[in-house]
């Protein structure tokens, strides 16, 4: 849509990946690779939708939101 292109919300270096937006359309939820552990391993980070407040809520990659936005499902490595 070209009345609302897309914006970069982080500006890492990082390979993040898996975004997926909050019900409410105010959150975005998604991965960021944790370093040095040798493996495909992930921080689930939630940032305001401008990417602003960006916060590390624990690990697991490919982050949905429950219906409701009350609640995260991950995929677990292990």
């Amino acid at each position: 849509n070209d009345a609302n292109p897309p914006v970069a919300v982080t500006d890492t270096d990082e390979n993040e990946s898996w975004p997926t937006w909050a019900p409410d359309g105010r959150t975005i939820a998604f991965n960021r690779p944790v370093p040095n552990v040798g493996g495909e391993f992930y921080y689930l980070i939630l940032a305001n939708a401008d990417g602003s407040n960006q916060r590390t809520i624990g690990g697991g990659s490919n982050p949905e939101w429950s219906p409701d936005g009350d609640s995260i499902a991950t995929d677990v490595a292990g």
